[in-house]
């Protein structure tokens, strides 16, 4: 079992609503993602989502397309947002799932093999590699 499925399986059984969070991972900076996502952990959130940057994220908002904007501005790309993930999962369980669009995936390079070294972080949608066994 994953560790968003173990959270929400004990959210079910408290009886309680699940809350997930959301932020543009490098929105303003890698470094302040990671303490972001620290502090959503201290304050209980259930599952965070982290998103991805990507350079034409209209069906987002704009907000998200801000952030993205502001993200991508900052340098982030796919592989530092790998590293944010494993600089978290370093020091907090909180359970991650990647958000992304099938661009920022689908080259073969931005995409390191196997995806493992994100322990246990989810991501929608799922990897090449990972969708093709599906």
């Amino acid at each position: 079992m994953s560790r968003i499925s173990e959270r929400l399986a004990a959210v079910k059984r408290a009886e309680k609503k699940a809350f997930v969070a959301f932020v543009t991972a490098g929105d303003p900076s890698l470094d302040r993602t990671v303490e972001v996502a620290l502090a959503f952990d201290d304050a209980g959130v259930d599952v965070l989502e982290l998103g991805v940057p990507f350079s034409d994220p209209l069906a987002d908002g704009p907000v998200i397309q801000r952030a993205s904007d502001r993200a991508l501005r900052a340098g982030t790309r796919l592989p530092g947002v790998l590293e944010a993930v494993r600089r978290i999962r370093a020091r907090c369980d909180l359970p991650l799932l990647l958000f992304t669009r099938g661009a920022p995936v689908s080259i073969p390079s931005s995409w390191p093999r196997p995806p493992a070294p994100t322990s246990g972080c989810g991501a929608w949608p799922p990897p090449p590699a990972a969708s093709s066994t599906r």
